[in-house]
């Protein structure tokens, strides 16, 4: 929590940062008792902060997260200055909500696994328990086609794309992760 938020302020940058909930505040405050400003907000609501007032905005593996989002987006549009940039992460909605597995055939013959991404570009929701969170959390699958439209309707121009690119000994299993999910 606040990790990003901390890497910012030490390399200079005077940081607002917000979260939902305040035990994730608290947590962020105790491990960092410098300048960082915190405060609780709920991203679906107006936010406490003036117009033109930042050169950046950051939102790191929360959109999939908020729904719905047109409110936030607006809110970032009016606290950016106008040479202002918004740089977010997200879980690629192409492997966060759809399982690695292995057909029979794959498996006996030691392919490595794939995502099943048939419903790739609909809509929808799941609960999920990312990381060691207690309760369960929703996660709204967007393709990344939702997520450019939603930008350019809040007036912003996407001037960056980045998506993971993983080498062959990656999907060949040599990673621990996809070698845990391919068993």
């Amino acid at each position: 929590v606040g990790e990003f938020a901390e890497l910012l302020e030490k390399k200079g940058a005077s940081v607002v940062a917000c979260d939902a909930s305040p035990t994730f505040i608290r947590i962020a405050q105790e491990r960092n008792q410098r300048g960082i400003q915190w405060f609780q907000h709920d991203l679906r609501e107006k936010m406490p902060l003036t117009q033109d007032s930042f050169d950046a905005v950051t939102c790191l593996m929360t959109l999939m997260d908020v729904d719905p989002l047109d409110v936030f987006m607006a809110e970032t549009a009016r606290v950016l200055r106008a040479s202002g940039i918004f740089v977010a992460a997200i879980s690629h909605p192409a492997f966060a909500s759809h399982p690695l597995g292995k057909t029979l055939l794959e498996k006996v013959l030691h392919k490595p696994p794939h995502y099943r991404v048939a419903t790739y570009a609909e809509l929808r929701t799941a609960k999920v328990r990312p990381g060691n969170i207690r309760e369960a959390t929703t996660y709204y699958h967007r393709p990344l086609e939702w997520y450019v439209e939603l930008l350019g309707r809040a007036g912003f121009v996407l001037t960056d794309l980045r998506e993971p690119v993983f080498s062959r000994s990656e999907v060949a299993g040599e990673n621990n992760f996809l070698k845990l999910c391919s068993m």
